[in-house]
């Protein structure tokens, strides 16, 4: 029973170590991985980007409607 557990660990150590060492040799999955990267960070600076475009062109707006004469309601904030 013994020596059977001890067989499994040295193969599952082996079976392992072999995994591993395709995943270093292998670099198609870090291709996807800076990809997905350059997503991320693209979208967080777009986000960033039309939030303040979007405060800035509600501020013109309410500037030219007033400048218009409207009676602009409350701000609900």
């Amino acid at each position: 029973m013994k020596k059977r557990a001890i067989g499994f660990c040295h193969d599952a150590a082996r079976t392992l170590r072999s995994t591993l060492g395709r995943l270093i040799r292998e670099d198609s999955g870090q291709d996807l991985i800076e990809y997905s990267l350059l997503v991320v960070l693209i979208s967080l600076i777009a986000t960033a980007a039309i939030s303040h475009l979007g405060d800035r062109l509600e501020d013109t707006f309410a500037f030219i409607a007033r400048l218009l004469g409207y009676q602009l309601p409350p701000d609900p904030n």
